[in-house]
């Protein structure tokens, strides 16, 4: 997403309460927003592929249990920006391999971390608030694994760019259904794109040593994706939306915990750093 992009939605998220914005978007579009996490239980689905997904958590818990549901049996690290909600209990329960900070290090941060913890080559950086259907990594992996590429986004149902699709689904069935489909119809379908929005990303881990780790002055999170896909472009290789992957992604799960002066702070002051960086 542009910088323009960036602000409306994240003045949106701002200035209306998290009741208010659920309310907003199933009267807009009724059938793309599933139910509360709370309200949903979901089996282990089969995640098959040579990757390993890099997943960050800060509270949020249901969130957290139906994502990592829907990555079954998938080599997953999960990094704790030290959870309050028992988010870290939780999680050594789990076969996951757990890095749990004592403090927030912020979304960037936290992703460095929990790259270089790993060998895989090729890594998925995946938010908490989403839920991922059967084969979707598995072809976001495969476009990753490109020379040209150097990072690949999934569509989805919420993003302030391209990467997002109008999907007609109200269930966890009907997410499936959705999915699959536009698996089919899509196959192998890539295009370049601004942005790609780190809700579900794909990229190799010779691609993260050329370019370099997140620039973690961005702290909390907003703004370093674009950040990234400025530099992956600029070390000659594409970014791109795989129009066959498909995430359903809540969106805002952490983000909504901060106040309306606290988010309105951090947004200023990313875009100022991402200017500062790249002009305009």
């Amino acid at each position: 997403m542009d910088t323009r992009g960036t602000a409306l939605i994240g003045v949106l998220r701002a200035i209306l309460p998290a009741p208010v914005k659920r309310l907003l978007r199933r009267i807009r579009n009724p059938h793309r927003i599933l139910p509360d996490p709370s309200k949903l239980a979901l089996p282990q689905w089969p995640q098959e592929g040579d990757f390993t997904v890099v997943v960050v958590t800060y509270n949020a818990l249901d969130y957290t249990r139906l994502c990592l549901a829907s990555l079954g049996d998938a080599s997953v690290v999960v990094v704790d920006n030290a959870s309050t909600d028992g988010t870290p209990d939780e999680l050594r329960r789990r076969r996951v391999h757990l890095i749990a900070n004592d403090r927030n290090e912020g979304f960037p941060a936290a992703v460095n971390h929990g790259i270089a913890s790993t060998d895989a080559r090729v890594i998925v950086i995946l938010n908490n608030d989403t839920i991922v259907p059967p084969g979707t990594l598995s072809r976001l992996a495969h476009h990753a694994l490109d020379p040209k590429i150097g990072l690949v986004v999934a569509t989805t149902n919420y993003s302030a760019n391209e990467s997002r699709v109008d999907a007609d689904y109200a269930t966890l069935d009907g997410l499936l259904d959705f999915a699959a489909r536009r698996a089919r119809e899509h196959d192998a379908e890539r295009f370049d794109i601004g942005t790609a929005a780190m809700y579900c990303v794909a990229l190799r881990r010779e691609v993260w040593e050329r370019v370099g780790p997140l620039d973690e002055r961005f702290t909390i999170g907003m703004f370093e994706d674009d950040d990234y896909s400025e530099r992956v472009r600029r070390a000659g290789l594409r970014v791109v939306c795989a129009a066959d992957a498909f995430v359903h992604h809540y969106g805002s799960a952490s983000f909504d915990a901060l106040s309306q002066r606290e988010y309105f702070t951090l947004m200023e002051r990313n875009r100022r750093l991402f200017a500062e960086k790249w002009g305009g």
